[in-house]
């Protein structure tokens, strides 16, 4: 459950500041930096292969 809370807690987050100031960072566009941040906690959450959709 925390590793839920913590996703949903970044997402809200990433899309707040997206809405806010989608150019915020140098000519950087936010979309592309929180879809980074975003799949970088993904990948500490969902650390291995999908045993259901795995190719066998």
């Amino acid at each position: 459950m925390p590793a839920a809370a913590r996703l949903a807690a970044v997402t809200e987050g990433l899309a707040t500041q997206v809405y806010r100031d989608p150019d915020a960072l140098d000519g950087v566009r936010m979309a592309d930096l929180a879809a980074s941040v975003l799949e970088t906690e993904l990948a500490t959450v969902f650390t291995g292969e999908c045993r259901q959709y795995a190719v066998r």
